[in-house]
């Protein structure tokens, strides 16, 4: 990788919701088959259920991401700086002590 944030959620590609599609696709193609060829119906019809369930509970994480990318959209990214004082106050640090701590360890 060319960079340490590439991979990282808001960069990364949503391959999760690419799992969905080919899962459903998958799904289509086998409740198509007992229309195309002699093949029985009762069991592609419960393969393509099967299929479509599996579909949605692997790649319930890629809606999940995609929603979330969605409302990142229109939002500068920043990210934190874990030495400021308004980073450590933010997480409810507040000791002298700890701050200096964290200070001297950059």
């Amino acid at each position: 990788m060319s960079s340490d944030n590439e991979y990282n959620f808001p960069f990364r590609t949503n391959y999760e919701l690419r799992i969905v599609f080919v899962w459903l696709a998958i799904g289509l193609l086998c409740y198509l088959c007992p229309f195309v060829f002699d093949v029985p119906r009762n069991v592609y019809h419960i393969f393509t259920v099967i299929t479509c369930g599996i579909g949605l509970i692997i790649g319930r994480k890629g809606i999940e991401i995609y929603i979330r990318k969605s409302r990142l959209k229109g939002y500068k990214l920043s990210f934190l700086d874990p030495h400021s004082n308004d980073s450590l106050a933010l997480f409810g640090i507040t000791d002298k002590e700890v701050i200096k701590n964290v200070k001297k360890r950059r």
